[in-house]
């Protein structure tokens, strides 16, 4: 060795880690990049040789390489704790206090069971010398620190956490942790990167987001590895050349890991882009969820999984530790708290209490170990059985339909593993065994929507009909919005066939106060009776409830056919009546007529054999997700007529349209389209014809989005149809072309036509 001494360049060591793949691959890490990792460290601490380190991390965890040649490299002195110690955090803060430790490397799961230690043995971190606590290898949630910050202070000990990831040696960036970051809405801020680092937020397509909006974490500079071992292809894809900075021979390092920009020029961590989930079609990110449950004041740990809920599909699990154990939050009290600032089908099925986390040896989070979850010990109160013939009828649909063995009469139907497509199985069966009985009481999906306990539902039921519920059209799906608080209204018609309640997933993703009202056409509620109204009778009945029950500054979305009809006849009648319209978003589709003349016969004959045919209506439904098996023969034909209506209906108001001289609307008419969705082929172009109605067109594209994305990309519609009409309202021209992206990239303003102005878009 002393003939070949090792030199910069030289290999240092080779750590494995297995990252989302499960397949382990080896880091290379060079001598060069682990001294100018301890060199750049230095603007953020002030080590030497005074101070005691502890090796608490195995030397396959590159956490270890820091507090290794972090106290080599200052002069201190290195505790080495043995692996029993550490397990038993009793005997670990012992160790700390008798070897005098003054730097402390932790993982936040780690950290938070010796927290726990101290709370239950009545002793007090002040009695060790420790002055320096380094967070790392996991997300830290900074509200979990804000007891320990009121006890202890910000500076003894000072708080550090740092990100990073193997392949850019150990760490990457650093945050001073002070009182002030606990009411700061950040959940987990990880800081600036190291002098000798560059950190870029990207989209998928590689260019930089604004600050605040979310994208994956680049890094460059002089911490990253070599590549993998015997992995070239893997180290070309994970290693870029790097665009920005103008080195020849620059490389960045894609992370995975998902962040934004803070106004203040510091990271917020957000999560691994791998935990991106979907659960019945939506896309969710278990990060967010976690990120709001931790800032619960009850709670000092907790971890979020989709598990599989024995019916083929998944549902979203919270894994949650108390603070205190005597003072344990009840499930529904997490579901109120998330329910705030999360949609609905952001809210976990399930709530399982441990006393701690389950950890690896390394001290993050043990997936494997955490138990199943058992919905039926969720219900907060005590079991209440069915009493009534209609209320034991609902419990026994309920118990049939969900992963439950037994409903109480106060059970939530969406709280214990009911959504949407199984809401209208439980009313169809709920109207057969209604109809079974010889009972005179209807049922409608947004009578289930409304009424989601056994309870209210039979109540509801058991009640005489009157004419005041089947007649209503127009259903509000948010919470209640004072009306001190209230923003806009938006009001919805749902696609050819569909029920109102394809827009609650969209009503839970609406910012705060705004209200949305979604249309429950007559004759197509699952379980409805109501004959299906003429165009122009829904159009009068619509238009009537606006004036009289939705205030407020209004907008409106209609999907597909006879929703984009009616939101486009509504806008004209209400304008005619003097009440002002925002905007006016049409989704899946844009305006489509009959050819005339001999055309128009010839496409006569062929429409008579599209709408004979049930196979292209059936084969729209199963593509929505409904289970034709399920509803029935009679629910399916009913489906099926709708459907069929609602097309010529659609067909015949845009033919009449097209073919008449029109008063144009003032709102601008925003086309919304999904980018795979083959409705709406050349919609680059095609958005232009609705220039007939309105001087303003513009046209939004959600990334991969197919033609129901109103049902699964709830969050970005949200975005979509709160912020694009602003954006044309203000526009200077820069804003409208692509990529004017919104968050995450997943939907971008394509283009915007004005009606008699040049250039581009134009």
């Amino acid at each position: 060795m002393a003939a070949r001494p090792a030199g910069p360049g030289d290999l240092a060591y080779v750590i494995y880690t297995s990252g989302s793949t499960g397949q382990p691959k080896g880091v290379l890490v060079e001598h060069r990049q682990v001294v100018r990792l301890l060199t750049a460290a230095e603007a953020h601490f002030d080590f030497g040789p005074d101070d005691v380190w502890a090796l608490l991390h195995s030397y396959a965890f590159d956490f270890s390489v820091w507090e290794l040649w972090g106290a080599l490299a200052y002069g201190g002195r290195l505790v080495v704790v043995p692996p029993e110690v550490i397990r038993d955090t009793e005997r670990l803060l012992d160790v700390l206090a008798e070897q005098r430790v003054t730097v402390l490397n932790q993982t936040p799961a780690a950290f938070r069971g010796l927290r726990a230690t101290l709370t239950e043995t009545d002793r007090s971190f002040a009695d060790l010398s420790v002055r320096t606590i380094v967070f790392g290898g996991d997300a830290l949630y900074v509200r979990e620190l804000r007891h320990w910050l009121s006890r202890y202070g910000e500076d003894t000990p000072a708080l550090v956490n740092m990100y990073g990831i193997t392949e850019t040696t150990v760490h990457v960036t650093a945050q001073r942790l002070r009182r002030a970051d606990v009411r700061r809405p950040v959940a987990s801020p990880i800081g600036r990167p190291l002098a000798d680092l560059r950190a870029y937020v990207l989209d998928r397509h590689l260019n930089p987001v604004p600050v605040g909006v979310p994208g994956e974490l680049f890094v460059a500079g002089e911490g990253l590895a070599r590549g993998y071992l015997n992995r070239a292809a893997l180290t070309a894809q994970r290693f870029l050349p790097e665009p920005f900075s103008g080195e020849p021979g620059a490389r960045m390092y894609r992370t995975g890991d998902r962040v934004r920009w803070c106004p203040d020029g510091t990271l917020e961590y957000l999560g691994r882009v791998d935990r991106q989930v979907k659960v019945r079609g939506y896309r969710i990110e278990l990060g967010e969820i976690e990120a709001t449950l931790q800032r619960h004041p009850d709670l000092r740990g907790c971890a979020v999984l989709a598990q599989p809920d024995g019916t083929g599909d998944r549902r979203l699990v919270a894994y949650v530790v108390p603070a205190d154990a005597a003072r344990r939050p009840t499930a529904g009290q997490l579901r109120e708290h998330l329910a705030r600032s999360l949609a609905d089908y952001l809210v976990p099925a399930a709530f399982v209490v441990l006393d701690a986390l389950p950890l690896t040896p390394n001290g993050k989070l043990d997936h494997r170990a955490l138990p199943d979850p058992d919905l039926a010990g969720q219900a907060e109160q005590e079991f209440a059985a069915p009493g009534t013939p209609t209320e034991r009828l609902i419990a026994e649909v309920w118990t049939d339909l969900l992963p439950v063995d037994r409903v109480s009469i106060d059970d939530d139907f969406f709280l214990v593993g009911g959504h949407s497509l199984l809401a209208a199985q439980a009313v169809t069966r709920i109207r057969r065994g209604l109809e079974a009985a010889g009972a005179t009481g209807t049922i409608s999906l947004m009578d289930l929507f409304r009424c989601r306990t056994v309870r209210d539902l039979a109540r509801l039921l058991d009640e005489p009909a009157t004419g005041d519920r089947p007649a209503r059209l127009l259903h509000e799906l948010t919470r209640p919005v004072p009306d001190a608080a209230h923003v806009r209204s938006l009001v919805c018609v749902p696609y050819g066939g569909g029920s109102a309640a394809v827009y609650q997933a969209l009503a839970d993703a609406m910012p705060p106060g705004h209200r949305l009202y979604s249309a429950a056409i007559h004759g197509q509620e699952a379980g409805g009776e109501q004959d299906t109204l003429p165009f122009g009778e829904l159009v009068d009945r619509a238009v009537t409830e606006i004036l009289r029950d939705v205030g407020g500054p209004l907008v409106l979305y209609g999907h597909c056919g006879i929703g984009s009809a009616l939101v486009v006849e509504v806008a004209r009648r209400l304008q005619a009546a003097g009440r002002p319209v925002e905007a006016v978003y049409v989704g899946g589709i844009f305006p489509f007529a009959r050819p005339r003349g001999l055309l128009s016969r010839l496409s006569r004959l062929a429409e008579l054999e599209r709408f004979r045919s049930n196979r292209t209506f059936i084969n729209r439904l199963v593509g929505r997700g409904v289970d034709i098996e399920e509803l029935g023969l009679d629910e399916a034909d009913r489906v099926i007529r709708n459907m069929r209506h609602d097309t010529r209906s659609a067909e015949d108001y845009y033919s009449g349209l097209l073919d008449s001289r029109i008063d144009r609307i003032d709102a601008p008419v925003i086309s919304v389209v999904g980018e795979q969705d083959p409705a709406t082929d050349y919609y680059a172009e095609r958005f232009r014809e609705w220039d007939f109605l309105s001087d303003t067109c513009a046209l939004v594209v959600l990334d991969e989005g197919g033609h129901y994305f109103n049902r699964y990309r709830a969050t970005e519609l949200a975005e979509i149809v709160t912020r694009t009409h602003l954006v044309l309202d203000a526009d200077d021209g820069a804003q409208l072309t692509r990529p004017a992206r919104g968050a995450d990239s997943d939907w971008w303003l394509h283009g915007v036509h004005r009606r008699g102005a040049a250039g581009p878009g134009g």
